[in-house]
């Protein structure tokens, strides 16, 4: 269990991360051409705070084995993001319900291919194309149509945790290699867990049993409730609880960078989820996908909301827009989410508002004993 940061901490950091990633404005920048922070070992922090707890798994980049078991369950995609930290992963769960939210890589990717974004061909692909339009044709070559930047319309991974089964699982399990992660699936219903080698099956009853898990899920709905950016800005809380898991990260063949990393933020009254996907094609696209979770913790009623926001422009546009474009214009995320709040609305291409209402602590204890009492009927 973490301790909260201590004054001195909070004076130096916390007045950064208020600011560059609840509201996208920031003066902050480093070299987009410095890979993400890379643990050379596992790394585990926890948190637990009014019902809620947070496991933040942070771990080095897979190896070509594992990467090879992801390219297989993903269908066999020929290529992957070269730094892929497919054993990195945030949990949030609420302890009343049951209901976990996950962020890992894999899943990422998985929505990725489920996208299916066409490809993007960059100047110098287009120009050996068309000078070689007729030599393809009379070869019949085959042409690989993928999206190459990785984008994904990721929004985080919904699961059941039944409260009888204790947190300790949730927070050890997840983002483990695809075996690992399939057993807990199938364990803890962890729905959007991967995975890539055999494993048996589960039998009928432990079938029926997830998806009658399943069903007690919230569904996320469509709402008009915003942030309470106030709240998230005020000095007078303290930053209880921060983590950042880098999840993949690309330089896209020489041709830019993408990443996506995934941020949490514990203050007493709130937490704050960031789910950041970046893109930079030099000299052709810049691409920014926001997904931030919100939660009071102060309210008798938690609701989750959340707000997507997808900004996208080629170099073209963000001139005619007035926006820099050259590659120092847009050295990281953070430079990229400048520019596009200075240029708001135009290059939004997105914006999107859900709440997920989660039970209380009485409405969960029905839903424990109905799931108690299928637990024996399928005993």
């Amino acid at each position: 269990m973490l301790e909260p940061a201590s004054p001195a901490q909070l004076i130096t950091s916390s007045s950064k991360r208020r600011s560059n990633w609840i509201t996208s404005n920031s003066s902050s920048s480093s070299s987009s051409m410095e890979p993400l922070a890379r643990a050379s070992r596992v790394h585990e922090e926890s948190y637990s705070v009014r019902g809620w707890s947070m496991a933040a798994r942070t771990a080095p980049i897979i190896g070509s084995s594992l990467m090879d078991q992801y390219s297989e369950h993903l269908g066999g995609v020929l290529t992957l993001p070269e730094m892929c930290f497919g054993n990195s992963s945030l949990q949030l769960r609420h302890e009343a319900s049951g209901v976990m939210l996950q962020f890992n890589a894999l899943d990422a990717l998985k929505q990725w291919k489920a996208d299916g974004l066409p490809p993007l061909k960059v100047n110098l692909a287009r120009e050996w194309q068309a000078a070689r339009l007729q030599e393809i044709e009379k070869q019949q070559a085959v042409v690989l149509e993928y999206d190459w930047t990785y984008t994904t319309s990721y929004c985080g991974s919904l699961s059941f945790l039944p409260p009888h089964f204790g947190s300790s699982s949730s927070s050890s399990n997840s983002g483990t290699e695809p075996q690992q992660q399939q057993q807990h699936q199938q364990q803890q219903d962890a729905a959007a867990a991967p995975a890539a080698t055999a494993c048996s099956a589960p039998d009928a009853s432990t079938s029926q049993q997830q998806q009658q898990q399943q069903q007690q899920l919230p569904q996320w709905q469509r709402s008009s409730s915003q942030i309470d950016r106030r709240m998230l800005m005020s000095k007078d809380e303290p930053i209880l609880f921060y983590a950042e898991v880098p999840l993949y990260e690309s330089e896209l063949d020489d041709n830019g960078v993408c990443q996506l990393t995934v941020k949490v933020r514990v203050m007493p009254r709130c937490w704050l989820v960031l789910l950041r996907f970046w893109l930079r094609v030099d000299g052709c696209l810049v691409r920014l996908r926001e997904v931030r979770h919100f939660c009071r913790l102060d309210v008798p009623q938690p609701v989750i909301i959340r707000e997507t926001k997808h900004c996208e422009g080629s170099m073209q546009q963000l001139a005619a827009a007035g926006a820099p474009t050259s590659v120092a214009g847009y050295e990281d995320a953070e430079a990229a989410a400048n520019v596009f709040s200075a240029i708001a609305p135009q290059c939004l291409t997105k914006f999107e508002l859900h709440e997920l209402l989660l039970p209380t602590q009485q409405q969960a204890g029905v839903g424990a004993a109905a799931a108690a009492d299928a637990d024996a009927t399928l005993a």
